[in-house]
């Protein structure tokens, strides 16, 4: 009972979340004046449409194993550039 009475709590607000009336999402413009960029239309022309590349995936039937390199991407790259920073160095 005392976990319950420290679960409750959340559970509901992420009842609340899950079930809420959701705000839709706004069109951004890139600058004051100036066009909106849709990702449907544009593709990938800025990485602020990240978001909506992924959801188009999703979308289209993405699993979240089919997404997992998107998401490591990051962090190989890092591997990689640590690797090519030892050969660097031990060439020296």
């Amino acid at each position: 009972m005392q976990l319950f009475a420290v679960v409750d709590p959340i559970y509901r607000l992420w009842m609340q979340f899950e079930n809420g009336p959701n705000e839709p999402m706004r069109r951004n413009f890139a600058y004051r004046g100036g066009r909106d960029f849709d990702f449907n239309l544009d593709g990938l022309a800025h990485y602020g449409l990240l978001p909506d590349m992924i959801q188009d995936m999703k979308n289209i039937g993405f699993t979240p194993t089919q997404l997992q390199p998107l998401f490591m991407a990051p962090e190989e790259y890092l591997q990689l550039w640590a690797r090519a920073e030892r050969a660097g160095a031990a060439m020296h």
